[in-house]
């Protein structure tokens, strides 16, 4: 395991202790993050998003299936869980808690400057997750 992987593997540690200030010491303040439908620029809008989906799903918990290092670059792939019984605080408005499991999987894409996290891309598919959450239409 390099230096990236356990960089991540604080970072998880941290979103699942929902010890959120303690991502400054592992991400760039001008971190830029994206997946599909939301993307944070600077590490304030990414702690305001993280706090948002711990808040919703308290035990939210991942899991690495693989992952690819190289350098100061790190490609994981991953399966993400949590109970839905808390709101979900969205830029559209609050999802009540419905007390559904949710699972995502998803690959990460994170580049790493100076020992931090600057970029970080979530590539999965959100249907699950909104369908799970009765958000999206076969709910």
């Amino acid at each position: 395991m390099g230096a990236a992987k356990a960089i991540i593997d604080d970072v998880w540690e941290i979103i699942e202790s929902r010890k959120l200030d303690r991502l400054d010491d592992v991400m760039a303040t001008d971190v830029e993050f994206h997946m599909p439908g939301m993307d944070a620029k600077g590490l304030d809008q990414l702690k305001g998003m993280l706090g948002a989906y711990v808040e919703a799903f308290p035990d939210l918990h991942h899991e690495v299936l693989d992952y690819v290092e190289s350098g100061d670059r790190i490609a994981l792939e991953l399966v993400v869980t949590g109970n839905h019984t808390g709101t979900m605080r969205t830029p559209n408005g609050d999802v009540a808690a419905s007390g559904k499991r949710v699972v995502w999987e998803s690959v990460d894409y994170i580049k790493l400057t100076q020992g931090k996290i600057a970029s970080w891309h979530v590539y999965h598919d959100p249907t699950p997750f909104l369908t799970a959450l009765g958000l999206a239409p076969g709910a």
